[in-house]
């Protein structure tokens, strides 16, 4: 023990000096840059060093009603990241631009063309599916119960 401080509250000043140590160096981050991404980690830094900060003060002073703080700051790091992250996305330029009358009718004839196709896929599927089960036998002792629909009377009745 070291006049009125303990070993104990020589560790909690250390760790108190070195949050706000790492918030000084973050906060030059901050201001220096040189990009949008450099600051944001610089961000999270220093809201790492405030949670630092008040974990270290919680602890030191017993004062546990604090830690909601923590809980805010970390919602708001993660929150504020996820934004940035999201703001600062690279977007090809060349999918927003507006598209010509033909290029328009070419994507819309390949959409289709590629709806009609898995359509086709899958009806093949389905009926190689009964095919395999009417092989199979499975099909046969149900098909008796099966209800079929009639074109003519638009009902559908047992068969």
């Amino acid at each position: 023990m070291i006049g009125d401080f303990s070993a104990l509250d020589l560790l909690h000043a250390l760790t108190g000096l070195m949050t706000v140590l790492a918030a000084v160096l973050a906060t030059i981050r901050i201001a220096k840059g040189p990009g949008l991404l450099d600051r944001t980690v610089a961000f999270d830094v220093l809201t790492a060093a405030g949670i630092g900060m008040i974990a270290v003060m919680i602890v030191w002073w017993h004062r546990y009603d604090l830690s909601v703080l923590l809980i805010i700051l970390a919602l708001t790091a993660f929150m504020s990241g996820v934004v940035v992250s999201r703001f600062a996305t690279r977007i090809d330029r060349s999918q927003q631009r507006i598209l010509s009358e033909e290029e328009a009718q070419e994507q819309v004839a390949e959409r289709e063309r590629q709806a009609e196709e898995a359509q086709r896929e899958e009806t093949e599927d389905a009926q190689r599916s009964v095919h395999d089960a009417r092989q199979t036998g499975a099909v046969d002792a149900a098909h008796d119960l099966e209800l079929v629909h009639d074109p003519e009377h638009g009902t559908q009745e047992e068969h």
